[in-house]
């Protein structure tokens, strides 16, 4: 009946609840074995018992809450993973799907590296596959290149679509733990002493998001010490906060980046990786780039990489205009404007986002406030030396750049 469907339903929300509070408690003191058990074994299980029964509830049409159009697999999966912390594309089998189109979904996210994005690709399919050691991270990277050219938004787009969000990217910029004592903003200080209660940067992301992405940016400037604590993560797999509970990293993909740039002409292909290395250890200690399992190079942008860059911008300033009727396009003279001036920079990808905000941003800002009435329709953006900024109803705006919406 009904109502018995509901008392059971409510008896294993309960249940859940007791493993999940079990599940912390054995994190907590290190009982790995029983955690992976309730983790893998009984949480599954009874979200497909509680899938099973509210099918049952809403097929009655008496339960309320949920709608049947939308309960299946993957609205539990997606309570499961709020709770655990588990990605929903594991729970639901999906994974496999997604891994498979990765190098495709992140060429449409990063511009101008596809060398790097096949080898990023190739090392997280490794990784999440499970054909790496199930003691230590499922994988560990280093992303090498100039600022700009699309490390931190290779390991966004990788969080997103291995861990199903860009909410599981753990970030932390290791220039700003270049001292000694920076290590107890990582881990959280020992008790008695000043930030205990507080916790640890990096232990407690983790304690509470298990399965992540860990991008630890400009890793070559943190200092030796915050290095060894990161040596012995990646040794063991797990870490001791501050208060003594243990955060587990097994499950957790780490992306280390740098700014450093390595010549790489002249170098064959087979012989890349153990250059890249051999080069390494003029600056990074060997002890780190040995347990690097991928070192991927990032090379600098041309002209027709900042064009799609361009194009990227533009498409999100018109998706923010939509509900305003209007939409700009950018003529080739503005779009020769932006991309010279950029081409001139250090910063690349970031200094096109900053130029663009600039120049066309706040030149559509500019405009809405001094028109008298609503602006809409299609306006074409242009530049020229004597005029500056020009504004263009209308004129072949549609031949130079698809709608937003497409």
């Amino acid at each position: 009946s009904h109502q018995a469907s509901l008392t059971e339903y409510r008896q294993l929300e309960q249940h859940w609840e007791e493993r999940l509070s079990l599940l912390e408690a054995s994190k907590t003191q290190g009982n790995f074995e029983l955690a992976g058990r309730i983790q893998f074994d009984e949480m599954p299980k009874l979200s497909e018992k509680m899938a099973l029964i509210k099918n049952k509830l809403v097929e009655s049409e008496r339960f309320q809450g949920f709608s049947a159009q939308h309960v299946d697999a993957q609205e539990i999966a997606f309570v499961l993973a709020r709770w655990t912390g588990i990605p929903v594309g594991q729970l639901l089998a999906e994974e496999k799907d997604r891994l498979k189109d990765l190098e495709g979904f992140l060429n449409t996210r990063v511009a101008g590296q596809s060398e790097a994005v096949e080898a990023v690709s190739r090392a997280v399919k490794r990784a999440r596959l499970g054909l790496t050691d199930p003691n230590k991270p499922s994988g560990v990277f280093l992303f090498l290149g100039p600022t700009g050219v699309g490390k931190t938004e290779t390991a966004k787009a990788v969080a997103e679509r291995v861990f199903v969000r860009e909410d599981n990217l753990i970030r932390i910029d290791m220039s700003e733990y270049g001292e000694a004592h920076h290590v107890s903003r990582l881990i959280g200080a020992p008790p008695g002493y000043a930030g205990y209660e507080s916790g640890g940067v990096l232990t407690d992301a983790v304690r509470h998001h298990p399965f992540s992405l860990v991008l630890l940016d400009e890793i070559d400037k943190a200092h030796p010490r915050v290095l060894d604590l990161l040596l012995q993560i990646l040794d063991e797999g797990r870490l001791s906060d501050g208060q003594g509970r243990q955060a587990d990293f097994k499950r957790c993909i780490f992306i280390l980046t740098s700014n450093t740039q390595i010549p790489m002409q002249g170098v064959k292909p087979g012989e890349r990786d153990r250059y890249l290395r051999q080069q390494l250890t003029d600056f990074m200690r060997p002890e780190l780039v040995n347990r690097i399992d991928e070192i991927v190079s990032f090379g600098r942008l041309g002209a027709d990489n900042y064009d799609m860059l361009l194009n990227r911008e533009l498409v999100t300033l018109n998706n923010r205009l939509a509900q305003r009727q209007l939409r700009i396009e950018i003529g080739k003279g503005l779009r020769t404007f932006i991309i010279n001036d950029v081409l001139k920079s250090s910063f690349a990808g970031r200094e096109l986002k900053r130029f663009f905000q600039r120049t066309v941003v706040d030149a559509v800002s500019e405009r809405l406030l001094k028109e008298s009435t609503d602006l809409s329709g299609v306006w074409l953006l242009d530049w020229s030396e004597e005029a500056g900024i020009e504004w263009k109803l209308g004129q072949g705006a549609t031949l130079l750049l698809p709608s937003a919406r497409a």
